[in-house]
């Protein structure tokens, strides 16, 4: 007679490495991610308004671009 299901030795020692590995990934990225958006947003808010006062635009008209 066969049983029906066969125990597998569950080692959870082999899924700690693999994880590690992901969250320190996902990790990376999210604080790659933000440190890119904010030096691009600085940039890019320093570029426009400095063009926008350069070709002379009205101040209100500046800062609503900048927001």
């Amino acid at each position: 007679m066969l049983p029906l299901q066969q125990a597998i030795p569950i080692d959870p020692q082999q899924y700690i490495p693999p994880l590690v590995s992901a969250v320190t990934t996902v990790v990376l990225f999210v604080v790659a991610f933000a440190l890119i958006y904010q030096l691009g947003k600085y940039f890019m808010t320093q570029a426009v308004e400095s063009s926008l006062e350069y070709r002379d635009f009205d101040r209100t008209l500046i800062d609503l671009a900048v927001s």
